[in-house]
């Protein structure tokens, strides 16, 4: 079945949302060994796509496009993995700013950047490769 244009358009948008962020999230990789005051420096360039933005993308997959899907017939074991990475994905984002808001040890900031930026990048890597293809041709 094709894509109906309200679905196409929420996936192209958080395509283009994914084309948005994981550079950052190299970039703020890429930082994760600098000087503590370097990263963070990298770490508030990279909040305001981290919050707000973040959230809202997480919550039109969980809400609308998750559902839609499994009501087309989705696998509804991946999309509980996906979900529960958008758990995981928030949490640590959560503690990364607690950390740093709170004057976190270096290595532990280090740690969090790093488990953020994997986590983020392979989860929106397979959205883009494997779940979104497989729901543009089944909504």
């Amino acid at each position: 079945m094709a894509s109906s244009g309200k679905f196409t358009s929420l996936i192209d948008t958080l395509a283009s949302e994914h084309e948005d962020l994981l550079p950052e999230m190299a970039r703020l990789a890429d930082e994760a060994m600098s000087p503590l005051a370097v990263l963070k420096a990298a770490i508030d360039r990279a909040a305001p796509k981290l919050n707000g933005p973040l959230d809202e993308h997480i919550l039109n997959e969980d809400r609308v496009l998750f559902p839609a899907y499994a009501s087309a017939g989705g696998d509804s074991g991946v999309l509980a993995l996906f979900a529960e990475e958008h758990r995981e994905i928030l949490s640590l984002r959560d503690r990364l700013t607690a950390a740093v808001e709170d004057g976190g040890e270096a290595d532990e900031i280090r740690s969090l950047v790093a488990q953020l930026t994997d986590i983020l990048s392979e989860h929106m890597g397979r959205e883009d490769e494997m779940l979104f293809p497989a729901m543009r041709e089944a909504l």
